[in-house]
């Protein structure tokens, strides 16, 4: 057996196969061992409200220190890919360095970032999951993590410059897309009906209210649209509208795959909301999930964000700044069916540049590095007291 034994451990999965990850499970947990399982072995565990213990297979009947050892005991290194119970992550720290002394083998946690955890606004529907009041006590724990954690990774590039001054010892690993476990489907040819697709989790309703008022417009002006809403929450200008679809959220990864060759969508939005700075961190992953099914799409041209690099307007993308961007470029994928199979066909092309065997191997480059650093070292780093191995 490998003993670089990792327990990759993702939180609002439903289960342990591949296929139950949600989202940002598959991209964070599953698909990245499905490019490292031949070099390491990784066990991917989920860690839902019913707890760890469960799926780790010993027992209920277990307290809080037997069950820390029975973790290190299994496992050398945890890499934690969410923030549900920071102040658990936290305390892992100590007993992470205690079981490397008494094992003799070294213990490291690896703290997987998606997210800007110091940047959830009022405006973001994360906080609809915590209390206000208790969100900056687990934005403490969470920074903890970070500090102590022997290695960060992060998705993105403005996340890594962001956190870089928390953990020296701090890698870029983007999301790639497993291409084996996608099947696209071709544009359709019945144009009668124009599918209009926003997807994405209660998380991004201000990402969508953002654009409401064109969404209204549109609708009104173009009767043959049929906008379908998948996985978002209630919209009174919207949901009772007579050609508004509100397709509820998949419980798995692989069922969204199958949802979305059932509705064969024309055309796929991506707002993201100017005044949320969260937005700023966020990843390029609905250019590349379009992308994936030839769909053309209408993305949020600010600066800031992930799609300004990504999206070649005009050519695998369009980007929209405003209403009257959202609108024209709407409008433009709606009348013109070459131009959206066009520019379809040219973002599945794209995509390919962000396939597992273009950038999986930066993920295998950044755990050869971690797992080179003792956990003394990379706590030492954490703290600044030297500088992490990059």
């Amino acid at each position: 057996m490998n003993p670089n034994r990792i327990l990759s451990i993702y939180a609002a999965g439903i289960s342990d196969e591949p296929e139950a990850y949600r989202g940002v499970g598959f991209y964070r947990s599953v698909a990245p061992e499905a490019y490292l399982k031949d070099k390491y072995d990784i066990t991917l565990a989920w860690d839902a409200h019913a707890g760890w213990q469960k799926d780790l297979t010993i027992g209920d009947d277990v307290n809080l220190v037997n069950f820390v050892s029975h973790l290190w005991n299994r496992y050398d290194t945890l890499v934690i890919h969410h923030f549900d119970k920071p102040h658990g992550i936290a305390s892992l720290m100590g007993s992470r360095d205690y079981f490397s002394k008494k094992l003799g083998v070294k213990k490291r946690i690896v703290i997987d970032l998606d997210d800007n955890y110091d940047n959830v606004q009022d405006i973001n529907q994360m906080l609809f999951y915590r209390e206000k009041s208790d969100y900056s006590r687990q934005k403490h724990y969470i920074n903890v993590a970070i500090k102590y954690a022997d290695a960060v990774t992060v998705s993105t590039e403005s996340l890594l410059e962001y956190y870089k001054g928390a953990n020296s010892n701090i890698y870029h690993c983007p999301n790639f897309s497993w291409e084996e476990y996608w099947e696209p489907h071709d544009m359709r040819a019945d144009e009668e009906i124009v599918n209009i697709v926003y997807w994405g989790s209660s998380t991004h309703i201000n990402d969508l209210k953002s654009i409401m008022d064109v969404l209204v417009d549109i609708l009104q002006e173009n009767p043959n649209v049929r906008l379908c809403l998948f996985g978002q929450g209630y919209f009174p200008k919207l949901n009772e509208h007579p050609q508004v679809i509100c397709i509820p959220p998949d419980r798995a990864f692989k069922t969204f795959v199958e949802t979305v060759k059932q509705y064969r969508f024309d055309i796929g939005l991506a707002p993201l909301h100017t005044s949320d700075p969260f937005n700023k961190y966020k990843s390029n992953i609905k250019y590349l999930e379009y992308a994936y099914f030839r769909i053309p799409g209408v993305f949020s041209g600010d600066t800031t964000h992930a799609y300004w690099n990504t999206v070649k307007h005009g050519e695998t993308g369009l980007t929209a700044r405003n209403y009257k961007d959202w609108k024209k470029g709407i409008t433009k994928l709606i009348k013109d069916v070459e131009f959206r199979h066009k520019l379809g066909g040219a973002a599945y092309e794209d995509q390919k540049n962000y396939h597992m065997n273009k950038l999986a191997p930066m993920w295998d480059k950044a755990y050869d590095s971690i797992l080179k650093t003792s956990s003394e070292e990379a706590t030492l780093a954490g703290l600044g007291l030297i500088k992490g191995s990059i």
